[in-house]
């Protein structure tokens, strides 16, 4: 049976773009770029990214389309590369099981998000314990923060307990 070959160049571009960037890259990119020193991660990405990750891609792509082989196999022209491709692909493997996982999650609060009253917002659901805080327990006035039962607690609220979000979540 021989290999199915492209029908258009467009094609491979598109299906490279859409195994390079997921939804996870719009979702965690930003959070990574803030949390590791914003446009410092961001030239070292850059850098990192045109110094290895684009020339080992091309390669493997480039030696796969001429011998017509897979990633496994494509390393196999030089001896010290050849653990390289099933490294890959079991590293590709892995990504994959999580990604589904987290893809889903993704999905779900997607889905949740576009209801009227968002149900992370306050504790009147089924899934709420008694020790559910949600931002409506609170008028704040000024820098003062008086819950329902009108006793004032300064500033700082000494509260125990789980807010709805994070209830939510679990």
């Amino acid at each position: 049976m021989p290999r199915e070959h492209w029908s258009h160049q467009f094609d491979f571009f598109v299906t490279l773009l859409g195994y390079g960037v997921g939804s996870g890259t719009f979702i965690k990119f930003p959070f990574y770029c803030m949390g590791n020193g914003g446009g410092a991660f961001l030239i070292l990405f850059i850098f990192f990214t045109i110094i290895g990750a684009i020339p080992c891609t091309f390669v493997e792509m480039t030696i796969g389309q001429y011998s017509q082989s897979g990633p496994v196999n494509v390393w196999n022209l030089c001896p010290s590369f050849k653990g390289l491709g099933l490294g890959a692909v079991i590293c590709a493997w892995f990504f994959h099981s999580y990604y589904n996982v987290t893809f889903s999650w993704f999905m779900y609060y997607l889905f949740y998000s576009f209801s009227e009253v968002l149900p992370w917002d306050n504790c009147n659901n089924t899934w709420n314990s008694p020790t559910c805080i949600s931002s409506t327990n609170f008028r704040t006035f000024t820098n003062v923060s008086i819950p329902y039962n009108g006793s004032e607690i300064g500033n700082t609220p000494n509260i125990t307990g789980v807010t709805a979000a994070e209830e939510f979540w679990k």
